[in-house]
């Protein structure tokens, strides 16, 4: 089962793919549509399934058969997985102005958030 990233990349893709391309949407989010539809083109099954979301974006089984595209393609090709998450970090910051991103290791508390209004104690 696809992770929630690639849900969320392909429910963008579906509902907001076209829209994007055609309207000259924001840069991040043509150039995550335009990742997405060059390497699933490539494929019988990816171009199906972009084709069948395109079709109807508000049909969780084919935003599922999307993702699921996504996801072996990110499996098979690790460059792809890498700049598909890339381009959805920079789409999502691009959107509402915040990514959270935590890497590596943490001596102590992490805390990643958009706004705090008040104290934070551990």
């Amino acid at each position: 089962m696809p992770d929630p990233i690639l849900f969320a990349v392909a429910a963008a893709v579906a509902a907001k793919g076209a829209e994007a391309a055609i309207a000259g949407g924001r840069d991040a989010m043509v150039a995550l549509v335009g990742l997405v539809r060059r390497k699933l083109s490539g494929t019988a099954e990816g171009s199906a399934a972009l084709a069948a979301s395109a079709e109807n974006p508000d049909d969780p089984w084919r935003r599922e058969r999307l993702a699921a595209a996504l996801a072996d393609l990110a499996e098979t090709d690790r460059a792809f997985g890498r700049d598909l998450r890339q381009h959805w970090a920079a789409a999502k910051a691009e959107a509402d102005g915040v990514v959270n991103q935590f890497s590596g290791l943490a001596g102590g508390p992490v805390v990643q958030a958009r706004d705090i209004h008040g104290d934070i104690s551990f």
